[in-house]
């Protein structure tokens, strides 16, 4: 009977030492994984910034020359799609619909300007 006792002490001492270590080890990385999260927290915000940026710059660009090429309507359907993954939106899907409407070369009268 007091072998098994001792065997049970055994035990708890050793599982009260795995949670002492655990617990030690959870207060060393709770804060640098705050920080972490924290930062990345802040450069997601900000990307979603210059994103949002380079869509309404692309659109008044687009807009006032008049023409957009495929590959600059690929360029910006792309931005918009990652800019929405992110749960954004604001006016970026009326600026996609205004420069998919407009035509992929440039007027006769402007080419090469």
């Amino acid at each position: 009977m007091w072998a098994i006792l001792e065997q049970l002490r055994d035990h708890a001492t050793t599982i009260a030492g795995l949670v002492t270590a655990l617990t030690l080890m959870y207060s060393w990385f709770r804060k640098p994984m705050k920080q972490l999260i924290a930062r990345e927290q802040q450069q997601e915000e900000d990307l979603a910034i210059l994103t949002w940026a380079f869509l309404q710059n692309a659109h008044d660009n687009y807009t006032r020359q008049g023409w957009c090429t495929a590959a600059e309507k690929e360029q910006v359907l792309n931005m918009h799609k990652s800019y929405a993954a992110k749960g954004r939106n604001h006016l970026s899907a009326s600026y996609e619909q205004d420069i998919l409407a407009l035509p992929e070369t440039p007027p006769e009268g402007r080419r090469g300007k």
